[in-house]
């Protein structure tokens, strides 16, 4: 609510539907026949099909079947179709009432409609209701309680006003036609925000989107363009007749969205609403939370060289040849084909280092022999002018004098004083409970619920700070298991059993009212065995004792997050260990003990010893913390919801064809388009895709010269937009495919008036289809990314100007991040052809191929224009890597962008390319594979290492593999030498096999499944992840990222059998042969090789040890991060 209490609203007369087409008559008297066929059909299905302990007699399954009219989605339809929505009694019957349908088994077979749309979200969809968004009543009442929330009050649907408040605007929408203003719901609200903060800090109107533009879509002309405007022809003159005209009944016939209405009760006419501003309602209503001209001068006359006269009656005037400028000599260098800048190359400074060929020494050219005219030059003796004393170095007390502040420390509340906004709060009241627990385990042995008990509980309440910052605030304690009272300096409640702690968790829990229930591992050592062991010791069901509503399941009302798995989805690491990440993210070294030191501590006399175990414990529930505010994923979740419409668990859980339809659905149903729910057999037998992207083999070289890269900026949401690319836009294939006219998974032919009315007004995409222009229907798809590339591009100018506001900043960042992420993954909610919700390979093809013509034709513009200079070397679904020979780094930024300029002005808007980048120098290995020296303007000074699909960046690789690699690039960017590159690599494989280099560095990580198919060929990974379940118990998580050495053995042994966990290092000798050999001179080799480098022979030619092998010992009790 307004003031931060929580509130449980109960929903009455909400029920789960989905559609069928109607083909009967309108008759009244025949439609309810029908209906009443079709509702004994489907009661008499689902008695039948369900077990006979849940069939009650007498039970309606079906609630209601009315008629109503919408147009179809797929495909384009200017004509109402008839359909019957299937209300019905309970949620979890969706799938078989959808299997029913599709199999007949009610009268004859039907296609269904929006019947794989989940209960929530569709109650969500028809009233306008929105994740971590404010949902408004006009009148509940209390009843008595079921739930723990302070507050829980009870309200039909049709008090909900968030439907009356949106459904103002949407009453007119047209399915040809879109309202100026932004039809994704979502959006309005920013655009509102966006408005009041111009005003407030006075900012300057956003870049356009699309600029200005002379080209139409239908001037562009495709590869094979006249050949489809002949089919196009053939297939218009050949369209059969329209369809009778519509009955004189249809005007009686609701549209699908009103259909919600139908189980409202009457209500007075003057319930409308214009606006959702608090001050429109009434006393009585409820708010609450739904989830936690410039002066020209005149020329100036150059001064041109006198003419010189002679006597004579034959004399001649003549001006002398002016010399050539700058400009014009700059000109001549391709007359002579030289090179305008001499880049230097590769070369070794040692002469012993060069490689010899059958006998001969190769050498790089040098100047031929010259005589020198010039006097030797005296050598000046150097003179230091005077001496200083340098500052000794500090002592030790004094380094502890100046780190005694800093030890210790930790930050309770997160925010600076430069995140206090300007503007009203807009906190979300989201609270979060973290728990760490400690068991007494037997020996090193994880813990087994059935027969470890619990210790200790470590937590931490965290919750949104109370001012209008976007810091949370922290409180710490601890729930010991002790029959004495314990004194130390931590907060500690005793209990004085197991059971009892268990109580006093579910008490405070019950009392805080926590949202979210979160541990860093939920299942090893948070509220997973928490739960396991309550249910295996007492026989108690944690999940249902900690959720709000009393007597449900699986924690229900709060949202139960397991931290690892969401740092594995916002940073890449190769290890997702507590300590690691802390050291990632928070840049905090901390040591990990194993739990048979813990259960020492902890059954230990010595205070200090327990002291150590529960400070331990707190320090890892705080880390937990620590890490969702830094990773700042509470707030991006909860703004994601908000974005694109669903609860707040949905965005962590479910994937982006759910969001993609959300935001859809939020714009048909309004406007009455109907989408189709194919099952997986019909999304199977789709075609196959006939169009890919295009990726060049790059040419594998290093350039010194620079390397300019254009990127089309979104490629595939500008082609959509541009072209009107659309379910609802698309008339099919101009020619007949296998002779029908399939487009995804039905056969669509539309009919011979529409194809005649529409002759002229298409688009004709390079793989045969055809939509139809903007002027006649706007398309969704097209309508919804216009607004959300104008939104981000408003909420990144937003975020430049706002850099002093902090808090503001982070909530910018996550809502440009949302619209980023929704643009990009609606074209694979068209192409999803195996998982599809909804798609369509046709579709997806016109995409894809008209996205990889506009590529080749960006290609064969720069060839083709010679005052350029360029050569292209490599391409990339979007991006042009484009080599300039003997230019200068500003040369390349100029001709960067005239190439954009030019490729932009041939295209219609949006499509736009642009100048990404400069690389000087670069190395193009293979595809997508690639590193360079990357400038992103001329005024940039200092280049940046960017590096694409190489090792130095992968995380199934080691450390050392990774840092030598990043260090020869270097080397051989800023030096050119090969020879200081060769004395690198011996040097530090000297280290290796000498056993100088750290263990922790050549730790493999490796993800593992839980099933594979053949136990005779795991790889090291999983071979390890099972020895550690066998002994200690340490079953390993499914995508889990497995840690590894590999030890010296037999030459005959397979590399599984050498792997071992770093834990057992301490017993056998590293096998760095296999770790210099195999792992790292390859991707040595990959790079160097591009400069005729032998690296095997670099290695051959170092000095032979015998010491292949190198032991270290470890502390089995606890190491460091």
């Amino acid at each position: 609510m307004r003031d931060g209490r929580r509130c449980c609203v109960h929903i009455h007369n909400v029920f789960p539907y989905c559609y069928v087409e109607y083909r009967g008559a309108l008759d009244e008297h025949a439609v309810q026949a029908y209906t009443k066929r079709l509702a004994r059909a489907l009661n008499a299905a689902f008695a039948t099909s369900l077990p006979p302990s849940l069939v009650q007699p007498q039970h309606q399954y079906i609630a209601a079947i009315h008629l109503c009219k919408a147009k179809l989605f797929y495909g384009y339809h200017d004509r109402w179709s008839y359909f019957l929505k299937i209300s019905y009694t309970n949620p979890a019957l969706r799938m078989r009432l959808s299997a029913f349908l599709e199999q007949g088994r009610a009268m004859h077979t039907f296609q269904p409609y929006e019947a794989h749309l989940q209960y929530h979200l569709q109650w969500m969809l028809d009233y306008k209701v929105f994740g971590c968004d404010w949902i408004f009543f006009e009148h509940a009442i209390s009843l008595p309680r079921c739930t723990s929330c302070r507050v829980e009050v009870h309200a039909q649907a049709h008090d909900i006003l968030n439907r009356r408040v949106n459904h103002a605007s949407d009453s007119q929408a047209s399915p040809s036609s879109f309202p100026d203003d932004p039809v994704v719901p979502s959006l309005r609200a920013l655009w509102k925000q966006y408005r009041e903060r111009r005003a407030q800090f006075h900012m300057g109107p956003p870049p356009s989107l699309t600029g200005e533009r002379s080209v139409d879509a239908s001037d562009r002309v495709w590869d094979a363009t006249s050949r489809m405007l002949c089919q196009w022809e053939d297939r218009v003159g050949q369209a059969p007749a329209g369809p009778a005209s519509p009955s004189p009944l249809d005007a009686h016939v609701p549209v699908a969205y009103d259909t919600v209405e139908l189980f409202h009760e009457m209500r007075p006419s003057t319930a409308q609403v214009e606006t959702c501003s608090s001050s429109t309602l009434t006393p009585s209503t409820l708010v609450v939370p739904s989830t936690p001209s410039m002066n020209s001068s005149a020329p100036i006359s150059t001064p041109q060289p006198r003419i010189k006269s002679r006597r004579g009656t034959s004399s001649l005037y003549s001006f002398h040849a002016p010399p050539l400028s700058c400009t014009e000599l700059d000109q001549t260098w391709s007359q002579y084909s030289l090179l305008p800048i001499e880049y230097q190359t590769c070369h070794y400074t040692s002469t012993a280092d060069v490689p010899r060929h059958h006998g001969f020494s190769t050498a790089l050219d040098g100047l031929e022999a010259f005589r020198g005219r010039s006097s030797r030059l005296s050598r000046a003796v150097g003179r230091i002018p005077r001496w200083q004393w340098a500052h000794a170095p500090p002592s030790n007390a004094q380094v502890s004098a100046w780190l005694a502040p800093k030890i210790g420390t930790q930050p309770i509340i997160l925010p600076t004083p430069n995140s206090q906004e300007s503007g009203p709060s807009e906190k979300k009241f989201l609270s979060t409970l973290c728990i760490e627990v400690l068991v007494h385990t037997r020996g090193e042995h994880v813990p087994d619920p059935q027969q470890d008990p619990i210790s200790c509980i470590a937590y931490t309440w965290m919750e949104e700070a109370d001012n209008s910052t976007t810091g949370y605030v922290y409180s710490s304690g601890v729930l010991l298991v002790s029959e004495e009272r314990v004194k130390l300096a931590l907060p500690i409640l005793t209990v004085p059993s197991e059971r009892a702690l268990l109580d006093k968790l579910v008490s405070l829990v019950r009392s805080w009212d926590p949202d979210i229930l979160a541990g860093y591992d939920v299942s090893r050592s948070s509220w997973g065995l928490l739960a396991n062991r309550a249910l295996a010791a007492y026989g108690i069901d944690m999940a249902q004792e900690l959720g709000r509503m009393h007597g449900a399941k699986d924690y229900c009302g709060r949202s139960v997050l397991n931290v690892w798995r969401l740092m594995s989805t916002h940073i890449a690491l190769s290890q997702y260990t507590l300590e690691h990440v802390v050291l990632h993210v928070l840049h905090e070294r901390s040591p990990v003990y194993s739990w048979a030191t813990t259960t020492a501590w902890m059954q230990s006399r010595q205070a200090t010893d327990k002291e150590r175990a529960l400070s331990y414990a707190l320090r890892r529930v705080k880390y937990c913390a620590l890490l969702l505010a830094k990773a700042e994923v509470l707030l991006r979740t909860a703004e994601f919801a908000r974005m694109y419409g669903v609860d707040f668990f949905s965005v962590l859980s479910r994937g982006s064809q759910f969001r993609v339809e959300s935001v859809v659905l939020r714009i048909t149903k309004p406007r009455s388009f109907m989408l189709p729910s194919p099952s997986r057999a019909q999304v199977g037998r789709q075609n196959a895709p006939e169009c890919i992207p295009l990726v060049m083999e790059p040419l594998a070289n290093m350039y010194h010269s620079p390397v300019i890269v254009l990127d089309f900026q979104s490629l595939y949401p500008s082609i959509m937009m541009a072209y009107n690319i659309c379910y609802s836009t698309c008339l099919g294939r101009i020619a007949p495919f296998k002779g029908t006219y399939k487009l995804g998974f039905t056969d669509y032919t539309p009919d011979g008036h529409t194809l005649r009315a529409l002759r002229d007004d298409v688009y004709l995409l390079p793989n045969g289809l055809a939509f139809v222009k903007p002027h006649i229907r706007e398309g969704v798809l097209p309508r919804m990314l216009r607004e959300v590339l104008s939104a981000r591009v408003m909420t990144k100018h937003t975020l430049r100007a706002m850099h002093m506001h902090r808090g503001m900043q982070k909530r910018l960042q996550a809502q440009q991040l949302a619209l980023k992420l929704l643009a990009n993954v609606t074209y694979g909610y068209c192409g999803a052809t195996f998982s599809g919700r909804m798609p369509c390979v046709e579709i997806a093809d016109s995409i894809v191929q008209a996205g990889r013509e506009t590529l080749e034709h960006a290609m064969s513009l720069v060839e083709q224009t010679p005052e350029w200079g360029a050569e292209l070397v490599y391409g990339d679904t979007d991006s042009l890597f484009v080599h300039v020979p003997g230019r200068s780094k500003d040369d390349a930024f100029r001709i960067g962008r005239e190439i954009a300029e030019r490729v932009s002005a041939l295209h219609p808007a949006p499509v736009l390319l642009r100048l990404e980048k400069v690389y000087q120098p670069s190395l193009l290995v293979s595809k997508k594979r690639y590193a360079g020296y990357r400038f992103d303007s001329p005024q940039q000074a200092r280049a940046v290492l960017d590096v694409k699909g190489l090792e130095m960046i992968r995380r199934d690789g080691h450390a050392v593999q990774r840092r030598l690699q990043e260090a020869c690039i270097r080397l051989l960017f800023d030096t050119r030498d090969l020879s200081a590159v060769k004395r690198y690599c011996q040097r530090q494989w000297t280290k290796l096999y000498a056993g100088q280099i750290s263990p922790h560095l050549l730790i493999i990580s490796r993800q593992v499944r839980l099933v594979y198919a053949s136990q005779a060929s795991l790889p090291p990974g999983a071979v390890v992840a099972m020895r550690q379940h066998r002994l200690f118990g340490l079953a390993p998580h499914d995508g889990e990222r497995v840690p590894y050495l590999i030890i010296h053995g037999a030459p005959t042994s397979k590399l599984q059998d050498l792997a071992i966990a770093p834990s057992e290092l301490s017993t056998y000798p590293l096998h760095m042969a296999y770790y210099v050999q195999r792992t790292i001179l390859p991707v040595l080799d990959r790079i160097l090789g591009l400069v005729g480098v032998n690296v095997y022979a670099w290695h051959d030619a170092m000095p032979r040890t015998s010491n292949t092998r190198a032991s270290w010992s470890l502390a089995p009790s606890c190491h460091w991060a």
